[in-house]
């Protein structure tokens, strides 16, 4: 299965849904994407425990966001939210200056942007103006996820969680703001890393060394929408873009 773009499937959705119908492999063939699902270190299970997500996860609870916050840090309050029923809080980039208060009034909290802010959401606001040619664009990202990312990040995490985790009341953490390798919706045809192996290793995991199709160029939408007028429906195949945005995804 593919996760799409609005916009992508605004555009192609009818095409996309002929696509998988046809691209569906004769019986006892073995599918890429099933066999990619199955074994790919991007879907391995997770642990579960039920007597610990609840002991983690009590009940329902309601965790503000202090940007606008107008009540107060005060033992009024604390009363207040008891009252209404807020039983939840924030700490901010590892900031603990309210842990007192969260404390005293046994509010579960969550540590928002605990790895920062830029990197997984990468603008606010019309921050973006600047940077649409390179959005609409098929390079890289503008904010590459590689090796240097991931040793920036894993950075902020170490620091941020490190002012918190001695708190039982610690419930959850929000990496950033609304993390995307694209830009909302934004139709971004780039490609989510500079690391130039990481596609051609990608393709091996999915269809088999030997099996690779060429994917050598990075493609985008106008590369298929040129071709509409000439396909008939037998003849549509998003593949190519489809397996590009599996990979940022990935």
């Amino acid at each position: 299965m593919v996760r799409l773009h609005t916009a992508a499937a605004g555009g192609l959705g009818f095409a996309l849904i002929v696509l998988a119908a046809a691209a569906m492999p004769a019986r006892g063939a073995q599918d890429a994407y099933e066999q990619y699902v199955k074994t790919s270190k991007d879907f391995q299970p997770v642990k579960q425990d039920k007597d610990w997500a609840l002991k983690a996860f009590p009940s329902w609870t309601f965790m503000p966001w202090y940007a606008h916050w107008t009540i107060g840090f005060n033992d009024a309050g604390g009363e207040f939210c008891q009252k209404a029923g807020i039983n939840g809080a924030m700490v901010d980039h590892g900031k603990t200056n309210h842990m007192d208060w969260i404390e005293k009034f046994q509010l579960r909290f969550y540590g928002d942007h605990a790895a920062g802010k830029g990197d997984l959401h990468q603008w606010d606001g019309g921050k973006d103006k600047e940077f649409l040619p390179q959005i609409h664009d098929t390079g890289v990202r503008v904010r590459p996820v590689n090796a240097a990312m991931k040793d920036r990040l894993q950075g902020k995490l170490q620091e941020y969680i490190g002012t918190m985790k001695e708190s039982s009341l610690r419930q959850a953490y929000a990496l950033d703001d609304e993390i995307s390798w694209g830009h909302f919706v934004h139709p971004c045809m780039w490609c989510v890393t500079d690391d130039t192996d990481a596609y051609r290793a990608w393709l091996k995991e999915i269809y088999g060394d030997g099996n690779v199709p060429d994917r050598r160029q990075w493609i985008g939408y106008n590369d298929i929408r040129e071709k509409l007028s000439d396909w008939k429906v037998k003849d549509f195949d998003a593949s190519h873009l489809m397996d590009q945005w599996t990979f940022n995804d990935s």
